[in-house]
């Protein structure tokens, strides 16, 4: 009861205060109560069926292994695809941004985002329990609007959802088929780049070819190596026999006495007649006889060194034997010459072809892998060009599919709409009591001063005797004397009946 006295006491104390906080939050629901205005709702229900759309074909349609979706995943994915930024701005840009809310004053390019959010805050979307049918609200300060926008969403929603699985059946197999393009024709240009920097036409072609010359080069190579150790060795015969020929014979030759060994007969002759003069004269010891006869001795064997005859006239010629010989041996030589240089050639180019040999046979594992890649990804794209091409065949018979969403309650509105000034008024008187509340609250909590004597009794334990009003205070210009007066009466009164 004390506190109930105390809250009224300070209610006439703050009278000000709480009239104020009270007065506020009710101005501001009025003003909002008059800007508000009537709102039409417009409702629209449709219907989904199940088709071939919601049903996924791992691998071929009669392998009899097709998942379903279960309801919920069919009616999430319906919602989606109608609460999309995308069909809420494609309908604004249909009917106009002004036209909807003529509120945007600016250009509809630029205020699309902006009113796409309000339309989306507008929009309301629900499932309806147990049951595949989706009811669309959209709300609008004008019933005709409300009821155009709604039908719009709607058509927009059917052409958007068709080509959403439109692309289900096309765009996804032809990006498919394009990736799958691009990644062939990246594998064959991988291998004819391979096949160019290394001079690879068909790898197996050439390998058997260069194997079937390099047998052809080896046996003719083995036959020019044996024909030129036969023409050695008849060329080391020739040779041998020409070393032992004279390369010139003799024609015709005349002799006669040598002059020398006429000389030294004649000299001889001289001498032993001297000796025998001599010999007549002086004894054998003699050194003079001596002399004689060591010439005599000297003489004797020049004439046993010179030849009695000597060739006067001689005539030599090319000996023939010889020559035919010699011209066997340039032939030989000549031929072998070039069997050598045949097999030189030949030793090269079999030195060449193995070595291309070897480099295809270690060509051969990464050229494979190559070619086997192209092989692999050029089935992948028969397969998915077939696969492709029954999809569509299915989507062209079966056109029923497509016509799976029926609208079972068109766009309408009741005639009369619904206004919120009401609601915000009494809105308004709420917040402005909280608030008036809440501020004498504040006000008695944080007071300085004492209100009543029961304020000083309570608060510092001690009985008031008496108590005076203070006279010197002045009364407030905008209450009449009148009106003073019976305020303090009727709040004498109220603290009286508080009391008791």
């Amino acid at each position: 009861m004390d506190y109930v006295r105390d809250a009224a006491v300070g209610l006439f104390y703050y009278k000000r205060s709480v009239a104020f906080a009270f007065a506020i939050p009710v101005a501001f629901g009025v003003l909002f109560a008059l800007k508000a205005h009537t709102s039409y709702v417009a409702q629209a229900k449709l219907l989904v069926l199940y088709s071939n759309d919601y049903v996924f074909h791992p691998g071929a349609r009669d392998t009899g292994n097709d998942i379903a979706l279960d309801r919920n995943e069919i009616m999430q994915g319906e919602l989606e695809i109608l609460n999309s930024q995308s069909l809420i701005e494609h309908t604004l840009e249909k009917l106009g941004v002004r036209v909807v809310y003529p509120s945007f004053r600016g250009k509809d390019r630029k205020e699309l985002p902006f009113a796409a959010q309000r339309l989306l805050r507008d929009f309301s979307i629900a499932a309806v329990p147990q049951a595949n049918v989706i009811e669309l609200k959209l709300r609008n300060n004008d019933r005709q609007v409300a009821l155009d926008t709604l039908s719009a969403i709607i058509d927009e929603y059917l052409a958007d959802r068709a080509e959403i699985f439109q692309r289900h059946v096309t765009f996804g197999s032809e990006k498919a088929r394009q990736d799958i393009t691009n990644e062939l024709k990246a594998a064959e240009d991988n291998l004819v780049a391979f096949q160019e920097a290394h001079q690879i036409s068909d790898l197996k072609e050439q390998t058997v070819l260069l194997l079937h010359r390099i047998s052809e080069i080896a046996d003719e190579k083995e036959g020019v190596a044996g024909e030129i150790g036969n023409l050695k060795a008849q060329s080391a015969t020739l040779v041998q026999a020409l070393q032992d020929l004279p390369a010139q014979s003799l024609i015709y030759q005349e002799t006669d006495i040598s002059q020398e060994h006429k000389m030294l007969t004649d000299r001889l002759t001289q001498l032993q007649i001297q000796q025998a003069d001599l010999k007549g004269r002086y004894q054998n010891d003699y050194a003079l006889v001596r002399n004689v006869q060591r010439q005599i001795n000297m003489v004797q064997g020049s004439l046993h060194r010179t030849p009695a005859r000597e060739t006067v006239v001689q005539r030599t010629g090319i000996n023939t034997v010889y020559n035919e010989l010699f011209q066997q041996n340039l032939l030989l030589t000549s031929r072998l010459r070039g069997l050598q240089a045949k097999l030189d050639g030949l030793s090269d180019e079999l030195n060449g072809l193995q070595g291309r040999s070897d480099e295809l046979v270690s060509l051969s594992g990464q050229y494979h892998a190559l070619q086997r890649t192209r092989d692999v990804l050029e089935q992948s794209y028969r397969v998915i060009a077939q696969n492709a091409e029954e999809t569509r065949l299915a989507a062209e018979l079966n056109p029923e599919n497509d016509a799976n969403i029926r609208i079972i309650q068109s766009p309408a509105s009741p005639a009369g709409g619904r206004s919120l000034r009401f609601v915000i008024l009494v809105l308004g008187l709420i917040v402005g009591f909280g608030s008036a509340v809440i501020m004498l609250a504040a006000r008695l909590l944080t007071q300085q001063v004492f209100l009543t004597p029961f304020d000083v009794e309570r608060r510092t334990g001690m009985p008031v005797i008496a108590s005076v009003m203070d006279a010197g205070a002045p009364a407030p210009t905008w209450i009449s004397p009148h009106t003073d007066a019976l305020v303090k009466q009727w709040a004498g009164w109220l603290l009286v009946r508080l009391r008791k």
